[in-house]
């Protein structure tokens, strides 16, 4: 690995970064092989500590960053399965603990292509 590739990962993981933070996650896949290209080559560099460091927090970061997308894609996914599991009907009682039905529509959910 050369130096030239060093300044590529730093620069990389810039790019992963203002990824992440735009929510663009198909040009987030496209990174991955050349990260885990230069990644690779990494140990072999001979680079200097504190090259290291910055590029271990810029790592750290990202991970948090995308552990942070992930939650966020998980919430969205359990919020649209409640709404659409969501009955369409709802049972309560009158004053008189008669079986009322309220609703009959449901949720419309509007499917766009």
């Amino acid at each position: 690995m050369t130096r030239r590739d060093v300044r590529a990962l730093a620069s990389l993981m810039d790019r992963e970064r203002r990824l992440l933070l735009s929510g663009d996650l198909a040009a987030l896949a496209r990174l991955v092989p050349e990260k885990t290209r230069l990644a690779a080559a990494l140990p072999s560099a001979g680079v200097d500590r504190e090259t290291v460091e910055a590029l271990s927090r810029s790592a750290h970061r990202n991970a948090r960053l995308l552990a942070a997308a992930l939650s966020g894609i998980q919430s969205a996914q359990l919020r649209l399965s409640a709404a659409r599991d969501t009955p369409p009907n709802l049972e309560t009682y009158d004053r008189g603990g008669r079986r009322q039905t309220l609703g009959g529509a449901g949720i419309r959910h509007d499917h766009k292509a």
